[in-house]
């Protein structure tokens, strides 16, 4: 699944400071398509973080300073997730679908463009089916 990542709002001096500070974001879906269906938004791993590199809510970054969101990147992407597929019509709340997600890196290039990209986001997902038997009575 690829989306557009619209989501961080800060002033430039903050950005450009090389301090740590929390930065508040939000996720507004922008797809025009559309699409049906129903699915479980499951939960995303935010792997730079189980693995000690990261904190939970730190993005990894190219300039000096530290970028920490006012959330966990994996509720960040996760929310963005569900409010995204919503916006094209599938229903997210339930199903025999379950999309889960390990999000292996979220870097933004701030060295040189301070807050306006480029953004990197990756993301390997997977879609399972609920397993389903059939018995014959006889």
């Amino acid at each position: 699944m690829k989306f557009a990542c619209i989501a961080v709002v800060a002033a430039l001096g903050f950005a450009v400071s090389g301090c740590a500070g929390t930065v508040p974001v939000d996720y507004a879906p922008s797809s025009t398509l559309t699409a049906g269906g129903t699915v479980q938004v499951g939960d995303f791993r935010y792997l730079p973080s189980i693995n000690g590199k990261y904190k939970p809510n730190q993005l990894h970054n190219t300039a000096m300073g530290t970028i920490l969101l006012d959330k966990n990147v994996d509720t960040f992407i996760h929310n963005a997730v569900f409010l995204e597929l919503r916006q094209v019509g599938i229903k997210v709340n339930g199903g025999d679908k379950h999309l889960t997600g390990d999000i292996k890196e979220f870097l933004i290039d701030d060295l040189v463009t301070a807050w306006i990209g480029p953004w990197t986001l990756n993301i390997p997902s997977r879609m399972q089916a609920a397993l389903c038997s059939i018995r014959a009575i006889s």
